[in-house]
């Protein structure tokens, strides 16, 4: 299709009259163009007046906004006054963009955050920017904010004291003397406040299509819903364990109804058992009544027969027995029966028929003897004014002397070993010393602050097993020391010779009648004991623990302690080979008794011996012969 001529020659006229840049534009507004450049315009002063205005609106919320220097170029520094005295503060188009800031906040208030969008309205109104529609809801929403904004700031429920309401910074002058007064002299407060949320929901409709009530209903409606559910779910769980407690309780029921009934059984069958038991105890009384009547009996013919083998001859010299020439046999400090307390002493005459009355003891070569210390004198009144003989300690073995530096060494190991054991458990301690006897090592373990000593006791197998120790006692704590005791077997045990025991001070001081040399004690000390203090001593252990040495030990004790004048002994040997060294001791009341018939006898004997004494000390009115 062809184009006419003045068609043709319009556009290069059209060219010139438009020309390019500024003068170009301005060349078209003065030529009737202003429908496509007002738009423009608005659009570019919306910009700026939201610029101008950013440290009016965003500085409240400059703490929130990172530094950097667009932000402080823009909004101002961090920290400082939003509208201080005396100095107008930043603003990022210098002077004209304060006086614009200053015009509108007076003007609107809050509301001049609208003033940009109303701007930006305009251009998409005058430029047909948009739908139709859109258009409409900006207008909507920039003409909404623009009065609601500062009646919403003048009813804030604390603008009373907020001094920025007070002052009209956020009210301005539409929202405090246009709106927020007026209706609060017709309305009041609460009526404004109304009136403003239901400008906020109008708003929302008509610019967005939101209904806020819509909004909050839907919210409770589901909030109610799930509410109601978990009301049932809580309800389900409440009833179900009530069902359960109902349960629980009348199990309970079951169980008491059967416990009593069990108590009821077993309350009949203890009457049937008491009532067996009843006629068992009335048989048992009448067997022992016949057991005891057998017995005395049985007694009477042993103490017989006990006397008769105490004054039958030992297949020894059965000369009576004198104390060795030189020496003293004291007479004072024993035990006579006052006169008239009728008591017959066992002495020297010949019993009369039935009676017991030990004879004398058989005079048996004493051992070699050698002159001793004093002490070794027995304790007492009475003592002789010449000095007394007693066996010597050269008899017996004297002890091993052996090096110990290696069994040292071990130790300083071990001890190593047992502070990394502990920490390996979580247990911080040090070793302040260690206490080395003849078989035991105790090592003085410091526990760290806030260790509990009971963690410490709990592992007695875990450090054997990491000392490779037959055992391992734990003292928790030490008595009078702030320190946990770990004991351990030496790596080498040392041999106990009695005779260090016997030779030391210890021994010699002691003041007991009858001392007892038992060993060493943890820290080395000889350890010497009365036995008179335990007169129900019980010997008892394995095989290979050493009962037997303790028993010669005892026996030893006494005979380098106390002479035949002062102690004698009855030793009974049913293995006829424990008690036989003990054969020619001149202390023995009678030979060694290895024959279970003779010993039952000879006990008997020693009973009614030991009741005699009993009435001699009840008749002198004192507990013990030192009295």
């Amino acid at each position: 299709m062809a184009r006419g001529p003045g068609k043709r020659a319009s556009a290069p006229r059209r060219r010139q009259a438009a020309g390019t840049g500024v003068a170009g534009a301005l060349r078209g507004i003065g030529a009737g163009d202003s429908g496509r450049t007002l738009p423009v315009v608005a659009a570019v002063a919306a910009f700026l007046v939201g610029v101008a205005l950013l440290p009016y609106l965003m500085g409240p919320f400059r703490g929130f906004l990172p530094d950097s220097a667009l932000v402080d170029a823009l909004i101002g520094p961090a920290g400082g006054p939003l509208d201080p005295e005396g100095a107008a503060p930043k603003n990022p188009l210098g002077p004209a963009g304060r006086a614009v800031q200053t015009a509108l906040k007076a003007a609107f208030g809050a509301g001049s955050a609208a003033v940009p969008l109303c701007l930006l309205a305009a251009a998409a109104s005058s430029g047909q920017w948009w739908s139709p529609d859109a258009r409409r809801r900006v207008w909507i929403l920039a003409g909404g904010l623009l009065f609601i904004l500062p009646a919403t700031a003048y009813v804030w429920p604390f603008s009373a004291t907020c001094p920025a309401v007070q002052t009209g910074h956020w009210t301005g002058f539409l929202g405090a003397q246009a709106i927020g007064r007026p209706l609060c002299s017709v309305v009041g407060w609460f009526g404004v406040a109304f009136v403003t949320g239901a400008g906020w929901v109008a708003i929302s409709v008509a610019a967005f299509g939101v209904n806020p009530l819509a909004l909050a209903g839907t919210a409770a409606a589901w909030t109610f819903k799930r509410a109601r559910r978990d009301f049932a779910t809580v309800a389900g769980s409440a009833a179900a364990g009530w069902r359960a407690l109902h349960e629980r309780a009348k199990q309970r029921r079951e169980a008491a109804a059967e416990r009593k009934a069990a108590r009821r059984r077993a309350a009949e069958q203890a009457v049937r058992v008491a009532a067996r038991e009843a006629a068992e105890e009335a048989a048992a009384r009448e067997a022992a009544e016949e057991a005891a009547r057998r017995a005395a009996r049985e007694t009477a013919e042993a103490a017989e027969q006990g006397a008769a083998l105490l004054d039958a001859p030992s297949g020894r010299d059965a000369a009576p027995w004198e104390a060795p020439a030189g020496q003293y046999v004291p007479t004072t400090g024993t035990l006579a029966p006052p006169e008239g307390a009728g008591i017959e002493p066992l002495g020297d005459a010949s019993p009369s028929p039935g009676e017991l009355q030990p004879p004398r003891p058989p005079a048996v070569p004493a051992p070699a003897v050698a002159e001793s210390s004093p002490a070794h004198a027995p304790a007492g009144e009475g003592d002789p004014p010449a000095a007394q003989t007693w066996p010597s300690l050269e008899l017996l073995a004297p002890p091993e002397r052996r090096d110990r530096l290696d069994m040292e060494r071990e130790l300083d190991r071990l001890g190593g070993v047992l502070i990394e054991t502990l920490s390996n458990f979580n247990i911080k301690s040090t070793i302040e010393g260690r206490t080395t006897g003849p078989a035991v090592t105790q090592f003085e373990v410091v526990p760290a602050a806030g260790v509990k000593v009971n963690r410490i006791a709990n592992l007695d197998a875990d450090l054997a097993l990491a000392m490779e120790a037959r055992s391992v006692r734990i003292v928790a704590p030490i008595p009078g020391k702030g320190a946990v005791g770990v004991e351990i077997p030496n790596p080498e045990p040392e041999m106990v010779r009695l005779r260090e025991i016997l030779g030391s001070a210890a021994f010699a001081r002691s003041d007991a009648a009858l001392p007892l040399a038992l060993g060493k004690d943890l820290t080395g000390r000889p350890y010497v004991t009365d036995l008179t203090k335990m007169p129900h001593a019980l010997i008892a252990g394995a095989t290979g623990s050493g009962k037997s040495v303790c028993l010669n030990t005892i026996i030893t004790s006494l005979v380098y302690k106390n002479g035949p004048d002062r102690l004698r002994l009855l030793l009974v040997d049913p293995k006829m080979v424990e008690l036989s060294a003990y054969s020619d001791l001149p202390h023995l009341r009678h030979p060694v008794v290895t024959d279970p018939k003779d010993a039952a006898g000879v006990l008997k004997w020693a009973v009614l011996e030991m009741e005699r004494r009993y009435a001699l000390l009840s008749a002198n009115g004192v507990r013990s012969p030192k009295e």
